[in-house]
């Protein structure tokens, strides 16, 4: 009978912590409400008693920052969405006593969207150098083609005497 009641007391304690198992972890960190909203959507933001009733404030590129406040149990403050493209978006919380944590909210049924084209028109050429002669001096231009010549005039001589010393038959 001992034995029984001890398998019984424990198997009820496992439950009941595996009941508050959820809440307890759930209890310190940002959570905002709605977990997601289109832009014009009110959202608030509490602590989850992390910030133990110091300065807190959350930050997100969906609603910017807001500033939380003492509430009854939490700190706790609202702001709007903005207009920004849907997506998931990082909320980070900050209090005045060191801690920070992290959540996310959904933008869902914005009409905005990212833009996949250049804001600022091009302008000019392209920036790929001056090119190879362009830098070069006149006087080395002088000289390449002071050498061409003269090779050429070398090949025409050669090629000449060589036709005139060939024996006729």
């Amino acid at each position: 009978m001992r034995r029984s009641c001890t398998y019984v007391l424990g198997a009820s304690s496992a439950i009941a912590l595996l009941a508050l198992a959820p809440t307890a972890a759930h209890a310190q960190g940002a959570e905002v409400f709605p977990g997601s909203g289109s832009p014009g959507t009110k959202v608030t933001v509490n602590d989850g008693n992390l910030c133990a009733g110091t300065a807190a404030s959350a930050t997100s590129e969906a609603f910017g920052t807001i500033t939380l406040s003492k509430g009854t149990q939490t700190m706790v403050g609202s702001g709007t969405v903005k207009e920004v493209p849907n997506g998931s978006y990082g909320v980070k919380l900050t209090c005045g006593n060191g801690k920070s944590a992290s959540g996310s909210f959904s933008v869902t049924g914005s009409t905005s969207t990212k833009p996949t084209t250049p804001t600022t028109k091009p302008t000019g050429g392209v920036k790929a150098g001056s090119g190879g002669t362009a830098e070069t001096e006149t006087a080395g231009l002088s000289a390449g083609g002071a050498l061409l010549l003269g090779g050429g005039a070398f090949a025409v001589y050669a090629l000449r005497r060589r036709s005139s010393s060939s024996p006729t038959a």
